[in-house]
């Protein structure tokens, strides 16, 4: 609540869950990928 407070001037709360969203599923790639590497 409190780092929202400083942020939401700046940013949507939308955007920051699309950001989420986004970041979620690059990370989850990325665990694929590394799942396939070892």
């Amino acid at each position: 609540p409190d780092r929202w407070n400083r942020i939401k001037s700046v940013i949507s709360e939308d955007d920051v869950r699309k950001a989420y969203q986004r970041a979620m599923n690059s990370m989850a790639r990325l665990n694929k990928i590394g799942m396939f590497i070892k």
